[in-house]
C-alpha cells in the first residue's frame, strides 16, 4: 500500500507538471477529427450551443422541420447572413445537414433539417431516467441491490471496452482505453514508468449520478480493473474537489504472471 501511495504521488507530479503535449491523450491529437466523424457525445454537441442563436436554430428546426435560409431568417428575425454563421457551425458539428426539396411548380429549394445525431440528443435525458431507477430500487430494494446492479453494469462496461482494448501489454492496454474512452466522449489522458500507471479523467461520464451515488465510482474503478486485468485504485475524485479522477495501477514485475482478469480479457479478442 504504501508503494501504491508513492507511485501515486509521483505520478501526481508528472501529471500536474508536464506540458500536455506530452502526456499521452487521443484529445490532443484528434480532437478536431473527433468532431468532424462525429465521435464526441451528441448531447455534448448540442450543450455547446446552450444559450447562443445556435441553439434558436435547432428548436425551431426541431418544431418546423425542413426550412430554408430565409424562413430561418424570418422564423427567428436575424439576418441572412447571421443564419448562414449558426448554421454553418451546426453542420461543422454534425447537427444540421442540407437537402434539396421540392415544393411546387420551379427548381428545388435547398433546405436545411436536424441530423439524427441530434434530434437523439435533443430528447436525450437518460441521466434523469438513471438517477430515478436508482432512487427507485433504493427504496424498493435497499442500497446492496443497488450496489449489485452497479457491479452487473460495470461487467458489462468491461465486456463492451474489452472489445476495443486488445494488446496484452498493460502500458498500451491503458492507452487503447484511454482512445475508447474519448470515443465516447470522455477525455482522459495517461502517465506511465516501467512500475505504474496513472489514468485521469477530466470529465466524468456520469457526473449527476455520482454526486448522488459514490457507488458509480467503484464502478468506473471495476470497469477499469477488469479491462487492464490488474487491480485499480482511484486515488483522487472529482466528487471530492479534485480537477479530475485519478485511476492508479501498479505493474507488475515482468517475471509476474497475468491475472484471470487479463487472459479473460484476451480470449475474447
Amino acid at each position: 500500500m504504501a508503494k501504491s501511495q508513492e507511485f501515486f504521488a509521483i505520478f501526481t507530479a508528472k501529471i500536474d507538471k508536464t506540458p500536455a503535449g506530452m502526456l499521452y491523450s487521443p484529445h490532443s491529437e484528434e480532437a478536431a477529427g473527433q468532431v468532424k466523424e462525429g465521435r464526441v457525445k451528441p448531447m455534448r454537441e448540442v450543450a455547446r450551443f446552450q444559450g447562443t442563436p445556435a441553439e434558436a436554430v435547432l428548436q425551431v428546426l426541431l418544431r418546423r422541420g425542413p426550412m430554408t435560409v430565409k424562413e430561418l431568417q424570418e422564423a427567428l428575425q436575424l439576418s441572412s447572413t447571421a443564419v448562414r454563421l449558426h448554421l454553418n457551425r451546426l453542420q461543422t458539428a454534425g447537427l444540421v445537414v442540407t437537402a434539396e426539396e421540392r415544393r411546387g411548380v420551379g427548381r428545388p429549394v435547398k433546405v436545411y433539417y436536424l441530423t439524427e445525431k441530434a434530434r437523439m440528443a435533443m430528447g436525450s435525458h437518460s441521466e434523469t431516467l438513471a438517477l430515478t431507477l436508482l432512487e427507485e430500487i433504493l427504496r424498493l430494494e435497499g442500497p446492496e441491490k443497488v450496489r449489485l446492479l452497479l457491479r452487473r453494469v460495470s461487467d458489462r462496461l468491461a465486456v463492451t471496452y474489452s472489445q476495443e482494448v486488445r494488446s496484452a501489454n498493460v502500458h498500451r492496454r491503458a492507452q487503447e482505453l484511454v482512445q475508447a474512452l474519448a470515443q465516447r466522449g470522455i477525455v482522459a489522458e495517461v502517465v506511465e514508468d516501467e512500475n505504474a500507471i496513472a489514468i485521469r479523467e477530466y470529465t466524468c461520464p456520469y457526473h449527476e449520478l455520482a454526486q448522488d451515488y459514490r457507488a458509480i465510482c467503484e464502478m468506473e474503478q471495476s470497469m477499469m480493473s477488469q479491462v487492464l486485468g490488474l487491480p485499480v485504485e482511484l486515488n483522487e475524485c472529482m466528487m471530492d474537489g479534485h480537477r479530475g479522477c485519478v485511476f492508479m495501477v501498479a505493474v507488475p514485475s515482468e517475471g509476474d504472471s497475468p491475472s484471470q482478469q487479463t487472459i479473460i480479457s484476451e480470449e475474447r479478442s
